[in-house]
């Protein structure tokens, strides 16, 4: 099975208000949520947004080797998959091979 993850950082706005923007690593998405709260308890509009700067592949087939790799863009990160997918002895492996992508919204 295939997995591609963003673990982009997730990045609080608000509109013409440069000074109230803040970036949230991928796994302080509950920390990100209290600020988007906290802005719109004070009247504000923030808007949320996630990076695709860090994406993470995970390849796993029983009976071959576990792949992975971490990549700055999606297109990259796809291509990776396509590479180990037609590498000899691929073609049947494409059969087996689940791809599901993830994305934390």
């Amino acid at each position: 099975m295939t997995s591609i993850n963003n673990r982009s950082n997730d990045i609080v706005t608000v509109r013409n208000r440069d000074d109230l923007t803040r970036a949230f690593p991928y796994n302080k998405r509950d920390d990100a949520a209290a600020y988007f709260a906290e802005l719109a308890e004070q009247g504000l509009k923030p808007h949320v947004q996630q990076l695709e700067d860090k994406i993470l592949v995970r390849i796993r087939d029983k009976g071959w080797e576990p792949q992975s790799g971490r990549f700055d863009s999606l297109q990259a990160a796809e291509q990776f998959v396509r590479t180990v997918v037609n590498r000899p002895g691929g073609a049947s492996r494409l059969w087996f091979c689940q791809v599901k992508r993830t994305a934390a919204e």
